[in-house]
């Protein structure tokens, strides 16, 4: 878990019930399944599928980041600004697993700093 409440950008504590299973994906995952069907709609505008997203993978991204940056300051705030990173450039998603693409960005973000 988060020390940092700043890093908490969504409200939404259980993690998403998806119900619409759009047949536009590949992925025989139901995980990565999820992450697609959350990336599409968080694409078309959905920021409630977004935040979704944010809730999922915060904590797994916080504990990628603070074994680069040991200062967990820095990490929530590098995790925070890979969130917003992601969010201006859902279009730039290529398909493939979300969370391998989430982990490249905060990765990308904590060797920026």
């Amino acid at each position: 878990m988060l020390d940092s409440p700043s890093l908490r950008i969504a409200v939404r504590r259980d993690p998403p019930i998806v119900e619409d299973l759009r047949s536009t994906t590949v992925s025989e995952d139901p995980v990565q399944r999820r992450d697609l069907i959350l990336l599409e709609r968080a694409r078309d505008g959905d920021l409630g599928a977004f935040n979704d997203l944010v809730v999922l993978y915060q904590d797994q991204l916080f504990a990628l980041v603070v074994r680069m940056v040991p200062d967990r300051d820095q990490a929530s705030d590098c995790v925070q600004e890979a969130f917003f990173s992601a969010f201006r450039n859902l279009g730039s998603f290529r398909g493939g697993n979300v969370k391998s693409w989430l982990n490249r960005i905060c990765v990308n973000a904590a060797m920026d700093l």
